[in-house]
């Protein structure tokens, strides 16, 4: 009867794990989604010549040791 028992709880926990990690990759991909559908908004704000304006301003140097591509 106990191992029985120790079998039933056994398998609850591997059901109760197995729905958390269905939930928290459900609650990933929706996030993703939303994430993705914010960055398209912002870009469809952007200003180029505004970025590239801003961008003329930042000096030409070599990069910091450690940063290059």
């Amino acid at each position: 009867m106990i191992k029985k028992l120790l079998s039933i709880r056994f398998h609850d926990a591997n059901v109760l794990f197995a729905g958390l990690y269905s939930a928290s990759a459900v609650a990933e991909k929706v996030s993703a989604i939303a994430t993705e559908e914010y960055l398209q908004i912002r870009a469809e704000r952007a200003d180029k010549s505004a970025f590239k304006a801003i961008m003329a301003k930042v000096a030409k140097r070599e990069p910091l040791a450690g940063d290059e591509l």
